[in-house]
């Protein structure tokens, strides 16, 4: 199955939402390796994400534009 997954920098309403650590992971990873076992690709804004994504090697399935 293929996902794709939009991930915004900034949130009107929640001040780096999608940045806030849970867990020792930020938000956006809880998602992407939940989605561990399916070709995901994901839309986004943020140079932070398409590096920190590029540099875990558990997040090989994730394609970033």
């Amino acid at each position: 199955m293929k996902m794709f997954i939009p991930i915004k920098e900034n949130s009107q309403r929640v001040h780096r939402k999608n940045f806030r650590i849970l867990n020792g992971e930020p938000l956006y990873k809880h998602i992407l390796l939940k989605y561990s076992d399916f070709e995901v690709y994901v839309d986004t804004d943020s140079e932070e994400i398409i590096t920190e994504i590029g540099n875990d090697s558990r997040l090989n399935n994730v394609k970033v534009y």
